[in-house]
């Protein structure tokens, strides 16, 4: 399942034309600030404004070790049990690998941290396709193993 998931988003992206320098500096601004955004909102404990980063539809994609959870509502609920107030939730951070901005797509690579007081952080991988849709971009697919 992996395997098709990633083919058809790598075949999707090789459709795509990469934007114009100016463009994509401003789609990158434009992405890593709802980012920034999305981060605040988490170590203030506030899960919706997390997910205000995530197209709020039934087709946006959460795809996991534990599976795949399909729309920004089943998305929240799973966050929302995961992490059921502040301290479950900890401090977050976000270290961005990479981002390829194409025409009205982008895909971001990087490192989530969590640390949660004298625990040892908790840290992972994760890629993000991102879409603009209007002048907002969000996030379509989140695969965090």
């Amino acid at each position: 399942m992996k395997t098709v998931i990633c083919s058809i988003v790598l075949c999707a992206i090789s459709a795509w034309s990469p934007v114009p320098a100016q463009s994509s500096k401003n789609a990158r601004l434009a992405i890593l600030e709802a980012l920034e955004r999305s981060r605040q909102a988490w170590n203030r404990g506030n899960l919706v404004g997390f997910m205000d980063a995530y197209h709020r539809c039934d087709s946006t994609l959460f795809v996991s070790s534990a599976g795949i959870t399909r729309g920004w509502d089943a998305i929240l609920d799973q966050y929302s049990r995961a992490f059921p107030d502040t301290a479950a939730m900890g401090k977050l951070t976000f270290d961005v690998l990479n981002l390829h901005v194409y025409d009205h797509t982008a895909v971001m690579t990087g490192r989530w941290t969590i640390m949660k007081g004298a625990a040892a952080p908790r840290s992972g991988l994760f890629t993000l396709v991102w879409r603009r849709l209007g002048k907002n971009w969000k996030i379509v697919y989140d695969h965090t193993p």
